[in-house]
């Protein structure tokens, strides 16, 4: 699933080096579909993500058709990282594994939801230099020891990130999309290739063919 429009700062296009109006032959080959769910100016189902698991069922809907069931997946950034904790913690029944990256965080509402995410497989970055007011490594830590508090697996990685069109520190969907942030989980360096380990009745699988 492409969308033409989508900002050049969204993450995957970023790492992909697509541009606003022209599609990447990249995509061409991946061997999953992207949604990536934007807010619209004015809206008020943006910012604190109060409304994440509503999106997400509407566009696992829009999507199901053509996606494999058992192998949806979640991921994003900042607002987008908060809304992806927020979705494995209460769409356990849909999402086979996520991957927040430097979430902002409600800290009420993840102490009451966390124990929802714990069927959940969790690997979730942080810059280890985030300069924005609203997240910090201690965000992705404390989503982390909540979940693994009620029993779920989620496991935090770190790195000195730092956006190279912006200079701030929060960032990392280049090195974290493009496999070069240095961590491993479950033998995987490459998120996408761990993502596709699992599903949604959670025993890792084989990738490939």
């Amino acid at each position: 699933v492409y969308q033409a429009t989508l900002p050049i700062n969204s993450g995957f296009l970023e790492r992909f080096n697509a541009s606003a109006d022209q599609r990447n032959p990249v995509f061409a080959y991946l061997p999953f579909s992207v949604a990536v769910p934007h807010c619209v100016e004015g809206s008020d189902r943006c910012w604190g993500w109060e409304d994440s698991p509503s999106i997400f069922a509407e566009m696992v809907d829009e999507m199901r058709p053509t996606t494999d069931p058992q192998r949806i997946y979640a991921t994003g950034l900042s607002t987008g990282g908060e809304g992806t904790w927020r979705v494995a913690m209460t769409r356990a029944d849909v999402v086979a594994a996520v991957v927040p990256l430097s979430p902002t965080m409600d800290v009420a509402w993840a102490n009451t939801n966390a124990a929802g995410a714990r069927g959940v497989p969790v690997w979730g970055f942080h810059s280890s230099v985030d300069d924005n007011p609203n997240t910090s490594p201690a965000n992705s830590t404390a989503f982390a020891d909540l979940v693994n508090g009620a029993g779920g697996r989620a496991s935090i990685t770190t790195g000195p990130w730092v956006s190279a069109s912006s200079g701030s520190g929060h960032a990392g969907w280049y090195e974290v999309y493009g496999g070069e942030h240095g961590g491993s989980l479950d033998g995987e360096t490459d998120v996408f290739e761990w993502l596709m380990r699992w599903t949604l009745d959670n025993p890792p699988q084989p990738v490939g063919p």
